[in-house]
């Protein structure tokens, strides 16, 4: 019986500390992505980030790190380890800049990026030029996965037995080193066949800006490339992409790497070891990651040229000799990994500088996730350009934009901007039809966590005169809200408080029955007022008059009652019988 060492735990400084004994252990060696495991170990005790040293019946597996622990009910954990290249993703590059230069070069900037030097590089046998711009604190890991996926001829080797550790970039054998057979008494064998990107014309826009006395705008070519072989055998089927010279150097040589990776339908296999060892007549161990094998698929009609993709050991303590290889014809594309988002935003980069955003700088562009535009030329023949386009950007520092614009005969724009801390959104319109030439309207409301802003202006030439602008505001935080209207240079403002309300105004009207508990005023002009007691330094009435009369001699009465201070500052009352006649 096969017997497999068990793993080795190691302390931070890759010591031996004592041996795992795990119930389950599941191995898949990578050709070009991070390897993974999964082990489960009753009792757990085992931390995040702990180290350990997986072995296969060949040998070492390599250094794994445990990445992910989930406790069963019975108490046993279960470990996602990934391979220690993984630590590519515990740093970022520090810096916002463009590379140009070589393979080698651009691998030796990384490394030297990492927090701690976990890897050194070794050979670099691809000795190509390599051009990445727009770097803005990427993570290590994502532009390590980029470069392979330009540099798809290559792949990294990895040597644990050095210190620092040591990163190899190796070409890819090209040349056939074994052919399979797959009839239909195969059983074991798993074929997938996708023509999802399959592609034989290619239609390239091509994006350079081009600076002429101080302003820059971009240039926008279109290529079409064709692959007649593969368009004899399955039909044209076409698609688009777009790259920006800044990152592309040469745009033929990308979009001859473009066809030639989906010019075939990429057929994926799976299939046990010891049955690929029946099919080739090697031994199924010989099969090492990144061989070349020729399959001819009897049954189906085609031979396709396959590379071992990965290894892959189910149950590494228990069966230690089941394996598992698969088999591409084109290696794994990373969709899965956040280098498909990446390059997806670099191609939308250029699309966003087509739709009319030039000023963006090749950080900023690196962040567009997306870009939808459409243009109509003269409309109903005024020789007016419309524009529509909707847009979706990512930026680690701003934050998430939405926004949708339609500009031609009057312009509508709407945003939805959310960042760290606060959420805007604003919507604004500036017309010439129902709204007078250069007039402007727009809404903006903006919310964080101490305060809500809510604006609406209006700017225009017609009903206003030119340049003036209407606005009204409402701010509002956790002890005032203040809101305003402006037209001009006039505005008023009422700011509350818990302690006071302030109104501020050229004129205040107040319309109904008011009520003043106490009422203090520089100068006041009322019409009518009633009061059950007035108290005044100076009293100056063009009519006075008692609220009580009576009957005196036969005449109406009144009493009045003044009362004076003297010289003394003593109060003298004197009183008055008035009589009207």
């Amino acid at each position: 019986m096969t017997r497999v060492r068990l793993p080795r735990l190691l302390d931070a400084n890759f010591n031996e500390i004592g041996r795992a004994q795990p119930t389950a252990l599941q191995i898949s060696l990578q050709l070009r992505d991070a390897s993974t495991a999964q082990m489960t170990v009753p009792g757990g005790g085992i931390a995040m980030h702990a180290w350990a040293e997986l072995y296969t019946h060949k040998g070492s597996a390599g250094l794994f790190r445990v990445t992910g622990i989930t406790r069963d009910l019975d108490g046993a954990d279960t470990l996602t380890l990934r391979h220690a290249i993984d630590t590519l993703s515990d740093s970022v590059w520090r810096a916002q800049t463009d590379y140009d230069g070589t393979v080698a070069g651009f691998l030796g900037a990384l490394l030297g990026q990492q927090t701690r030097a976990y890897w050194q590089l070794g050979v670099c046998e691809d000795t190509a030029a390599y051009k990445r711009s727009g770097i803005n604190y990427n993570r290590l890991s994502e532009l390590l996965r980029e470069m392979m996926e330009a540099r798809d001829g290559y792949y990294p080797d990895y040597d644990l037995t050095t210190t620092p550790w040591t990163l190899n970039f190796r070409a890819l054998p090209q040349t056939v080193s074994a052919e399979a057979r797959m009839g239909r008494n195969t059983d074991t064998a798993q074929i997938t066949r996708d023509d999802g990107d399959l592609c034989n014309r290619l239609h390239l826009s091509i994006n350079t800006m081009v600076t002429t006395d101080g302003v820059t705008t971009n240039q926008v070519e279109i290529r079409t490339y064709d692959d007649a072989a593969s368009q004899a055998v399955y039909g044209v089927i076409e698609k688009t992409a777009d790259i920006d010279t800044a990152d592309v150097g040469d745009p033929d040589a990308w979009a001859a790497a473009f066809l030639a990776r989906r010019k075939a339908p990429a057929v994926q296999i799976t299939i046990d070891g010891y049955e690929f060892s029946r099919l080739t007549g090697d031994s199924w161990d010989e099969f090492g990651r990144g061989r070349m094998v020729r399959v001819n698929l009897r049954g189906i009609g085609e031979t396709v040229d396959e590379r071992v993709e990965a290894v892959n050991y189910p149950d590494a303590l228990g069966e230690p000799e089941h394996v598992t290889v698969e088999l591409a014809n084109r290696l794994a594309r990373f969709t899965s990994t956040i280098a498909q988002l990446e390059r997806e935003t670099a191609r939308a980069g250029g699309a966003a500088r087509s739709a009319a955003r030039n000023a963006a700088s090749g950080a900023e562009l690196e962040h567009w996730a997306m870009v939808v535009s459409q243009h109509t030329e003269a409309l109903d023949a005024t020789g007016i350009t419309e524009l529509w386009e909707t847009g979706i950007i990512l930026d680690a520092q701003t934050g998430a934009k939405i926004y949708s614009l339609n500009q031609g005969f009057q312009s509508q724009y709407a945003e939805l901007q959310v960042q760290s801390g606060e959420i805007s959104s604003l919507v604004q319109q500036t017309g010439v039809e129902q709204l007078e030439t250069g007039t402007t309207l727009f809404s903006k409301i903006t919310q964080n966590a101490g305060n809500i802003t809510t604006l609406v202006q209006q700017t225009g030439v017609g009903s206003l005169s030119a340049g003036d602008t209407l606005y009204s505001m409402i701010s509002q935080n956790a002890t005032e809200i203040t809101t305003k209207v402006s037209a001009g240079d006039v505005a008023s403002t009422i700011n509350q408080t818990a302690q006071s309300v302030l109104i501020q105004a050229s004129k205040i009207d107040l319309q109904g029955y008011v009520t003043a508990t106490d009422l203090s005023a520089v100068s006041a002009e009322i019409t009518n007022l009633t009061t059950g007691a007035t108290t005044a330094n100076t009293l100056k009435a063009t009519l006075l008059q008692a609220d009580t009369t009576f009957n005196f001699q036969g005449h109406q009465a009144r009493w009045w009652r003044v009362s004076l201070l003297n010289a003394n500052n003593v109060a003298v009352t004197a009183t008055f019988l008035i009589q009207q006649q």
